[in-house]
């Protein structure tokens, strides 16, 4: 819809819209929204990396108290308890 309208006027955009039944202001927002989407990424490459990292991070950090977890409901930590 925004590229196939990107080169119209006007008076062309309204009748593009009629036939459709849009308004050209809905046209306008999205060409808008579509021009902000590629202004700049969400994430920087860098900011990805870091992502990626903590994320790693945070999964051995899960499986390490899951180990925990397991051992102590299996009454290692205290043998005394089973």
């Amino acid at each position: 819809m925004v590229l196939e309208t990107a080169g119209l006027n006007a008076t062309e955009l309204s009748a593009y819209c009629r036939e459709r039944g849009l308004f050209p202001e809905q046209v306008d927002r999205w060409r808008q929204a579509a021009q902000d989407a590629n202004e700049k990424p969400v994430l920087t490459l860098k900011e990805q990396k870091e992502l990626e990292k903590l994320r790693a991070q945070d999964q051995r950090e899960i499986k390490a108290l899951r180990v925990c977890g397991k051992t102590h409901a299996q009454g290692e930590f205290f043998p005394f308890l089973s």
